[in-house]
């Protein structure tokens, strides 16, 4: 087990260290004089790392590669307020030397608990099309396996081993709280919705040595992941039940994981377009991805200088061109009351309806 890790940067400042990391990024650069450099980052379950490497670079240049797990001595010190590494030596590490365990961070929580409950929920589930579909999802040996490991994201939110079902379980007990107040929103189609929305991050993102995206991910991303993982689940159930899975519900399905990012902006194809029966599909999954991080976020900003989350009073001096503030609003009113929304619902019929509102 290592005996130093970047959490305990602050006791070790302006201090020679060795110890041992994995690469999450590796770049040559040049010096002012044209003289190559390298710049690094470096990981360890506890946090990431930025360090140089000045001298002797061209013994180093060859010695490593990304996702390496090397060994480096070096001075710790802070340089624009932000912890970095002086390297002085490096070498990589062989395989019977490395415990992944030290670099990659995981949930503190149970994992084959988070999955206990996950297991309940669906149990309790009234659809027998939704319920069968994600119980043939959970059976499946290598997406449990998958979806107990993953990181629910590369970095913005969960993204430690175990993330992804830390995410989900947390969205499936703010949907079961949510619905007991909005009694026309379908309680199982929510939780579907919540349980399929990041599935394809298994493949799209790479764990095993640090968090990637794999090729896959990188081309198509995991909402065109997760339609293929429904479609070829969804003819297994239509196989097991005495009457083909509902089309209109399949839409249902595919629609809530490509507009599960609420906005164009965030990278969904579609917006939410049914409120009736899954309006809360956007909130319970942005929420918990959010607050965890918001209030560091907003700190970050702060200490930067670029707290760009408070509109501009119009009466910026900078307003031309450097202020990075939106502008204020034009209207007081609620940005939905301002929306002119095409949406449908499922009626009693369990058919899908269009509606128009304007708010």
């Amino acid at each position: 087990m290592k005996d130093f890790y970047i959490r305990d940067c602050a006791a070790h400042e302006n201090q020679n260290i060795t110890s041992s990391f994995i690469v999450t990024a590796k770049q040559v650069k040049a010096k002012k004089n044209g003289e190559p450099y390298l710049a690094l980052s470096l990981a360890d379950r506890s946090g990431s790392l930025e360090a140089k490497a000045w001298d002797n670079v061209a013994d180093m240049i060859n010695a490593f590669d990304q996702d390496n797990v090397v060994k480096v001595k070096g001075l710790l010190n802070k340089y624009n307020n932000r912890w970095q590494l002086t390297i002085h030596k490096l070498r990589r590490m062989e395989e019977s030397e490395i415990d992944f365990t030290d670099y990659l961070p995981k949930t503190t929580k149970d994992v084959e608990e988070l999955w206990r409950t996950l297991g309940a929920f669906v149990a309790s589930m009234s659809n027998p099309y939704l319920k069968t579909l994600l119980e043939a999802f959970m059976g499946d040996a290598e997406i449990a396996t998958a979806y107990k490991n993953a990181p629910a994201a590369k970095t913005l939110h969960h993204a430690f081993i175990g993330g992804l079902l830390d995410h989900v379980v947390s969205l499936f007990t703010v949907c079961d709280l949510a619905v007991r107040n909005y009694p026309n929103v379908d309680r199982d189609l929510l939780l579907t919705g919540a349980f399929l929305h990041d599935i394809g991050k298994i493949h799209e993102i790479s764990y095993g040595r640090s968090f990637t995206y794999t090729t896959r991910g990188q081309l198509l991303g995991h909402m065109i992941i997760e339609l293929e993982m429904l479609h070829a689940k969804i003819a297994i159930v239509g196989q097991q039940m005495s009457s083909p899975f509902p089309e209109e519900l399949k839409t249902l399905l595919e629609h809530l994981i490509i507009s599960h990012h609420g906005q164009y902006e965030f990278g969904s194809p579609k917006l939410p377009c049914f409120p009736r029966r899954s309006c809360c599909i956007t909130w319970m999954i942005w929420i918990p991805k959010w607050s965890p991080c918001a209030r560091t976020l907003s700190a970050n900003r702060r200490a930067n200088g670029r707290d760009t989350t408070a509109p501009c009073s119009g009466r910026c001096s900078t307003r031309r061109k450097s202020c990075k503030r939106p502008p204020p609003s034009r209207s007081r009113q609620p940005l939905q009351k301002r929306l002119k929304l095409k949406a449908c619902f499922i009626n009693a019929r369990g058919t899908c309806e269009e509606i128009t509102s304007r708010g």
